[in-house]
């Protein structure tokens, strides 16, 4: 049987970076991935492939007005297939990265699904074969998958996903996008841009929701000159496929009955944890909704099992905690003075009491640590900080702190970092 001094259930953002961090510090650290390719959902459908075609869009947006920086362009015609072709070398170049990277660190990896067996082993099961192994630290990083609204499935031909919203054959000429998210909002940037007529539909009072109000109303004015039409505060009823597409029955925000009919359907309602199938009932690590508690070194209750990323709940707040803002959030300065409590980041345990001080974010987090970056970076950090020795920040009037967590207040992973003094 083989053994580990760190075992990563997960490739992703969390799962890659701990594993090359634990190979630069000595230890001896395999990961375990369901999918045969390295990098998870950011790299191969989510963050990377959408931030390519909306590149993809904006340059087409360029062409098209192009007369008026005084370039005559004619035959201006969108190559689709090229365009996905395109998308996958950029992700499938990243991947190869990633993996380059393993072995320079000596990083070992396996595909299969990984599953906790009990404390110091995890199980590895591909086409029906289970071999285990032995590690001193278990990381739990399985990541999260997209939510489906009651009663309303996604087929992945005419109900779509983020997954299978990418690799549409053709371009829909209608697309209903459900959920005004950070991932709702992208496709419906994309599609707008290549020809397709877009309507968004969103629960809540205004779109992206859990952005700054400004930000909202910026997006709602630039999506009303591109025609893209958004209903907030409606609710949908139901979803039936027939043989144009889908027809969507909602209710608006003046209470009545609507129906709008599109050749695809997008949910985008949010992410729900990955956790189902990952053995943690055989822990002692406590879950909530499928997610998983974790302290202040991302260790669960069950010693020597960590999480990272998307699985972990809310993360406590102590009264001594020091919130630390990021330099992009400056601008909100005069607001959190006055109302600390308005920035509270939605992934703190409910109810948690404010914190007593803020103090500013630096622009590095210990060597080879980029704030910049993912927030799964310093989470990664944090989980290996309790195995390789002490890790410290320093403030930016030089006040020493530890790390107890990290958060984030954006869809989009714009991170905020909790921490305490010693």
């Amino acid at each position: 049987m083989a053994k580990y001094d760190v075992a990563i259930i997960g490739s992703g953002p969390g799962g890659y970076v701990a594993a090359i961090r634990a190979g630069e510090l000595g230890l001896k650290t395999v990961v375990v991935e369901k999918d045969p390719f390295l990098g998870g959902t950011c790299l191969h459908v989510g963050c990377i492939p959408t931030k390519v075609l909306l590149h993809h869009a904006e340059i087409y947006d360029h062409f098209k007005e192009a007369s008026e920086y005084g370039i005559e362009v004619s035959g201006l015609k969108l190559n689709w297939g090229s365009t996905l072709a395109r998308k996958d070398k950029i992700v499938k170049k990243h991947a190869k990265g990633i993996e380059f990277l393993f072995k320079k660190n000596k990083v070992e990896w396996l595909q299969g699904w990984g599953r906790y067996e009990g404390p110091g082993k995890i199980s590895v099961e591909k086409d029906g074969k289970k071999t285990t192994i032995e590690a001193s630290n278990v990381l739990m990083v399985s990541g999260s998958e997209a939510r489906a609204l009651p009663g309303i499935e996604p087929d992945h031909k005419t109900i779509l996903t983020n997954r299978s919203i990418l690799e549409l054959p053709e371009i829909p000429k209608t697309l209903i996008v459900v959920g005004a998210g950070a991932v709702g909002v992208e496709f419906a940037s994309i599609y707008n841009s290549f020809g397709t007529q877009v309507t968004i539909l969103e629960a809540l009072p205004r779109a992206v929701p859990v952005e700054d109000e400004e930000i909202s109303v910026e997006l709602e004015k630039t999506f009303k000159k591109k025609n893209i039409v958004i209903q907030t505060s409606c609710k949908v009823d139901t979803v039936k496929k027939d043989a144009k597409g889908v027809t969507v029955s909602f209710t608006d925000k003046d209470g009545k009955a609507q129906t709008l009919q599109a050749e695809k359907l997008l949910l985008a309602v949010g992410r729900k944890p990955m956790t189902d199938g990952c053995g943690l009932e055989k822990s002692k690590a406590k879950l909530e909704r499928g997610f998983v508690h974790a302290g202040p070194t991302m260790e669960t209750a069950e010693k020597g099992l960590y999480a990272i990323g998307d699985i972990v709940a809310g993360l406590p707040v102590r009264k001594n905690d020091v919130i630390l803002i990021a330099p992009w959030l400056l601008h909100r300065h005069e607001k959190l003075w006055r109302d600390p409590n308005a920035f509270i980041p939605q992934r703190f345990m409910p109810g948690a009491p404010p914190p007593d001080r803020f103090a500013y974010l630096p622009f590095g987090v210990g060597p080879r640590i980029c704030i910049g970056a993912h927030f799964a970076l310093v989470e990664a950090t944090l989980a290996l900080a309790k195995l390789v020795g002490a890790f410290r920040i320093e403030l930016l009037d030089k006040e020493p702190v530890v790390p107890v967590g990290v958060v984030t207040t954006q869809p989009d992973h714009s991170p905020m970092f909790a921490v305490t003094s010693r």
